[in-house]
């Protein structure tokens, strides 16, 4: 039976950043989260956290964002304000104007009014459609951080904060400040309404203050005991039973917390959880009225909560990942490879689910993750960290209830961890058999085995032994098929195997794979034949024997380091590889040639895992970009697609024999042009123009009546329009494409002077169809009058020499003619003077000649103009 290769891979999915940090907000009429991404505003859906929408900008950072229905005000760091209106599907652009380094923008209850917050100190009003400024106040002693309107029926009262920590309440009608709110001792980072009467503002002088609107005072103070970044008022429909004012605060310790203000009491908070670790910090809340209550970290993600109280937490957006480092297929009860697990440049373990695109947080160690590596038979998972600790989790299906229909699929927990590593662990691997022990490779050059067997009784392990393996750090480690050989590859150019046993000496050394000319990244075993591949930094792949430790095959085609090999299971005859030039590889082991080079990142891939579904169907890479790329095998689309272009091909080639054994050259012409057959067009256009210089000039008059009908019965209409108009009628019936197509097949042809008539024809007769203007817009038009030029000065240099031998050919055959006749004056013919010919026998033949002459100086003298026009072009 013959095995199946694969021929390439294809990106299914990318997950890249969508939020980066800065401003957010919610659009209501599209039902998106709003944020910034660097010089972008991206729109994640709040459901399902898909990105939905992407608006551009003017190229300069975003700075401030505020949404209302149907409209989304943008602030850039270049002074522009950009307002976007959504129509038809699109966000387009409405109006925008000039506005210095603007902090924050609100818009008015009225939807006609922007108010921006700028750093010189000023709060200014634009009219949105008529994109000028109607207010200007002054008064605030530093750059004025937030503004908002209040939306109060009636009234239009902006209320606008700084770093002077004042609050100031700005009316549009009198056009001046009416009152200034003080009691803070830091800046002000939020305020919110309360029932329609009493203003609420936080600030991270670690406080919550109540003011009276109407007497423009403090009522009442309320110490929260944490620096507050954020402020929601909870609508009635959100309440708990018996309490009446309820505000949702969040801030340093990164957990939800709700007061009562009448009770000055805190009524729920949110207990610390996975999602809430010690860096980070809730700095903007968003309230989807009726739906969700959403809440943004310092460290770029996006957490979606219930209505209700207690606010539980249904799905996580990560906007950012920062380098991702390692990664890897995990199993749940939704199906093979349904998560992945990887670690990012954080002390914690990131899980992502491919179905519902949601995320989990676990916290994991005390220092970045450099390793993760999973044992699928029996459900365990194994981390590394710069901390030199490393902890074993247990795997388990996460509950499919309606609560957790929108998260991972997976719940993993701590089995036991343990140190023995001097220095970062850089690298752990299981075995494939079993997992009573875990192999681990560390930058203090030493290569441990530990010791799992009662992993689930005890919190700890130890080791069994532990070996100096290598000169430098080590990079990698993997174990063989077998789970008795071991390879390490490190950064002093080296691979080496190892033997393991059961008993001491656990380890020994087998051999030492020298030949590459700098530091090793990885390696990996066959999963049939007795061979190693590894990845260096030297740009290459080597294959190496497992039995004479020898190099067989070196696999030359990555521009940068090879940080990742791995075979293809399961029968071991194609490898897969990334490197630090962003690109996926997959190679042929046999020949050592590239059979497909794969690009979807933007920068150096660190880590690659393979579906362990005895295909390789699927493979995720991570890198430096923060990208997440889900491939799938696409042999066998391609094998489907390459049958089907063949069958239609061999349809339309049938169709196209068909088309010119019956004499339809105009649909032939296309035909061929589409099929990119030239050859075939060109024979096509040969018959067309033989039909230019005989089809309208034979007479029927030396053919019997009979031969005539059945001429008449061959012919088909189109022959019968004459070669003129049917040449004619097919140029002006061709598209801009197939007229750019044709010109560069005539430029071909121009070049063989056994084309170059059929070429020089039908230019000619394009040229007089189309102007040079019209030519000169269609593509590649320069290079191809430029290829035009020198040979059809050439072709008609050859004509002009041709028709000047012709006056010497027709000379002497009107001297011969009239050498047999007497009796008749003779007649001189100039060599630049056409001869008159006295009527006798053989005057027929010599009009014919003049007449080809005439005919072929009518020719030259249109190819002379249409040159003149090419050059002058």
């Amino acid at each position: 039976k013959k095995m199946s290769l694969k021929s390439s891979y294809v990106p299914v999915k990318s997950f890249r950043e969508v939020y980066t940090g800065g401003p957010v907000a919610f659009e209501p009429t599209t039902g998106c989260i709003v944020c910034s991404q660097g010089k972008k505003v991206n729109l994640l859906h709040a459901e399902t956290g898909d990105l939905k929408h992407t608006i551009e900008g003017d190229g300069s950072q975003v700075s401030a964002v505020s949404c209302v229905n149907g409209r989304i005000a943008i602030a850039y760091d270049s002074d522009q304000v950009i307002v976007y209106n959504f129509s038809e599907g699109k966000w387009e652009n409405y109006s925008q104007w000039k506005c210095k380094k603007v902090q924050h923008l609100a818009w008015d209850p009225t939807q006609t009014m922007v108010a921006c917050a700028c750093s010189d100190g000023t709060v200014k009003v634009f009219n949105v459609k008529g994109k000028y400024c109607t207010h200007n106040f002054v008064g605030h002693a530093g750059i004025v951080t937030l503004c908002w309107f209040l939306p109060l029926a009636g009234t239009f009262v902006l209320i606008s904060t700084g770093q002077d920590c004042e609050i100031r309440m700005w009316d549009l009608f009198e056009k001046k400040c009416v009152g200034v709110l003080k009691n803070h001792l830091s800046i002000v980072t939020g305020f919110d309404l309360l029932n329609n009467q009493i203003l609420v503002s936080v600030g991270r002088d670690k406080i919550i203050a109540l003011w009276d609107l109407n007497k423009k005072a403090l009522i009442s103070t309320i110490p929260v005991y944490e620096e507050i970044e954020s402020l929601v008022t909870i609508p009635n429909t959100l309440k708990q039973k018996g309490a009446r004012k309820l505000v949702v605060i969040g801030g340093r310790k990164g957990v939800i917390r709700v007061w009562d203000t009448e009770d000055r009491k805190e009524v729920w908070a949110q207990a610390p959880s996975n999602q809430a670790t010690k860096e980070e910090e809730v700095i903007d809340f968003l309230l989807l009225a009726g739906e969700r209550l959403i809440s943004v970290t310092s460290i770029q993600n996006i957490l979606i909560h219930t209505n209700t109280l207690p606010f539980q937490l249904r799905k996580t957006i990560v906007g950012w990942n920062d380098e991702i480092l390692g990664v890897t297929f995990v199993d749940s009860a939704r199906g093979q490879g349904s998560d992945i697990i990887l670690a990012t440049n954080s002390s914690s373990l990131r899980v992502m689910s491919l179905q519902t695109n949601s995320w989990d947080i676990i916290p994991a160690h005390s220092d970045t993750v450099l390793s993760v590596s999973v044992n699928h038979d029996n459900g365990m998972l194994a981390t590394s960290s710069k901390d030199g600790e490393i902890k074993v989790w247990a795997i388990e299906s996460a509950d499919e209830d309606e609560e957790n229909a929108d998260g991972v699929g997976i719940k993993l927990k701590v089995l036991g961890s343990a140190s023995g590593h001097l220095s970062s662990v850089n690298s752990v691997a299981w075995p494939n058999k079993t997992s009573h022990f875990l192999v681990s490779v560390s930058e203090d050059t030493t290569l441990k085995l530990w010791d799992l067997k009662n992993i689930k009784k005890s919190a700890t392990f130890s080791t069994l032994t532990g070996v100096k393996a290598h000169e430098k750090e080590i990079n990698s480690v993997v174990v063989g098929p077998d789970d008795s050989t071991i390879a390490t590859a490190s950064l002093d150019k080296t691979v080496k195997i190892w033997k393991r046993k059961d008993e001491a000496p656990y380890l020994s050394l087998m051999g030492t794979l020298t030949g590459h000319k700098r530091g090793v990244w990885n390696a990996s075993f066959s999963p049939v034949d007795k061979v190693v591949a590894t990845s260096a930094g030297d740009d290459t792949i080597k294959i190496w024997s497992l039995t004479d430790f020898s190099c067989l095959r070196t696999l030359e085609g990555h521009s940068g380091s090879v940080l990742q090999v791995s075979f293809l299971e399961p029968q071991g005859l194609q490898l897969l590889s990334a490197g630090s030039d962003g690109l996926l590889k997959l190679w042929s082991a046999k020949d050592s040639e590239c059979v497909s080079s794969m690009e979807n990142h933007e920068d150096k891939i660190w880590s690659m895992s393979i579906l362990r579904d005895k295909k390789g169907s699927r493979v995720v890479t991570v890198g430096a970009d923060s990208c997440i790329t889900l491939w799938e095998d696409h042999t066998q689309q391609e094998k489907d697609t390459k049958r089907e272009k063949e069958h239609t091909l061999l349809l339309s080639s049938q169709q196209l024999n068909n088309l010119i054994r019956n004499k339809s050259y105009k649909a032939a012409v296309h035909l061929a042009l589409s099929l990119d057959q030239p050859r075939q067009l060109l024979s096509i256009l040969k018959s067309v123009v033989l039909l230019i210089k005989d089809g309208q000039q034979l007479p029927f008059e030396n053919q019997s009546l009979a031969s005539k009908e059945e001429e008449m019965e061959d012919e088909t209409d189109e022959t019968r329009k004459g070669g003129k108009v049917l040449l004619h009628e097919i140029i002006l019936s061709l598209n801009s494409e197939n007229l750019s197509k044709l010109l560069i097949y005539l430029r071909d042809w121009n070049t063989n002077s056994k084309t170059a008539v059929v070429a020089q024809q039908v230019l000619v007769f394009i040229l007089e169809i189309y102007s040079v203007n019209s030519l000169a817009k269609l593509p590649r038009m320069k290079e191809v009058i430029r290829a035009l030029l020198p040979y059809t000065d050439r072709q008609q240099s050859q004509m002009a020499r041709l028709i000047q031998e012709s006056y010497i050919l027709d000379y002497t055959l009107a001297q011969m003619s009239l050498s047999s006749l007497s009796l008749q004056p003779t007649v001189v013919v100039d060599a630049t003077e056409k001869p008159e010919v006295p009527t006798t026998t053989a005057v027929p033949v010599v009009e014919k000649r003049i007449d080809t002459k005439r005919e072929r100086g009518d020719l030259q003298e249109r190819r002379t103009t249409k040159k003149r026009q090419l050059e002058q072009f």
